[in-house]
């Protein structure tokens, strides 16, 4: 189970290749909003000026920096996955196109192979 986890989560961190399905996804962003909630009521400890929850706040703030980088190369894996091309994320740049991207990543991949690889899946190499 905890390798299952670690593949979701730490695997294919920062490539562009291959696809994401939509647990990969969901779970990534629910973790982003998690580390984005901690790191906003931070500073409210944080008016003491102590040392360790200084510490804590850049900690968080590197953490909810690195997820933000892979976030670009996850919305470009999960596009592959409905066999989209990964300049489709150009398209939340523009006005009412976060909707349109939105509804990319939350429906359903393509089933089997598709021009981008394999269907993903989340176990061990061996």
């Amino acid at each position: 189970m905890w390798n299952n986890i670690y593949n979701l989560l730490f695997n294919k961190f920062f490539t562009f290749k291959g696809r994401s399905d939509r647990k990969e996804y969901i779970l990534k962003s629910l973790l982003f909003i998690l580390c984005f909630i901690i790191w906003s009521y931070s500073g409210n400890f944080s008016s003491n000026n102590n040392f360790l929850l200084k510490l804590y706040e850049i900690i968080i703030f590197i953490l909810l920096l690195i997820m933000f980088l892979q976030s670009i190369p996850l919305n470009v894996r999960r596009l592959h996955d409905v066999n989209c091309s990964g300049w489709w994320t150009l398209i939340s740049f523009i006005p009412f196109g976060q909707p349109v991207m939105l509804f990319l990543m939350i429906i359903k991949g393509t089933s089997g192979t598709n021009k981008y690889g394999e269907e993903p899946t989340y176990e061990l190499p061996t």
